[in-house]
């Protein structure tokens, strides 16, 4: 499902800082996976003439599943120095 909008999602983080657990829309999830950075800022060709925002905050993607339903997604989460938000879901 993508989303229109960045939605804020709360974050538990391990020793090395990578996310192991998330509370997304009053369920929780649980990391199965070991996740993946996110790149903070996209070398954009020369030639557009708008790229999107530059982003320097932290982000990742990894693989989530229920502790109630069993489902698995894939969630990108990105840090923006006040919150963690959800930028998109894949299922």
């Amino acid at each position: 499902m993508l989303l229109a909008q960045p939605a804020p999602v709360a974050v538990w983080l391990d020793d090395a800082d990578r996310p192991v657990r998330l509370v997304y829309e009053g369920a929780r999830y649980t990391t199965i996976d070991i996740p993946t950075p996110l790149p903070g800022d996209v070398d954009w060709p020369t030639g557009i003439t708008h790229p999107p925002a530059r982003r320097s905050t932290r982000g990742w993607r990894l693989t989530a599943r229920s502790t109630v339903t069993g489902e698995a997604l894939v969630f990108d989460l990105r840090h923006t120095g006040a919150e963690w938000q959800v930028e998109q879901v894949y299922p």
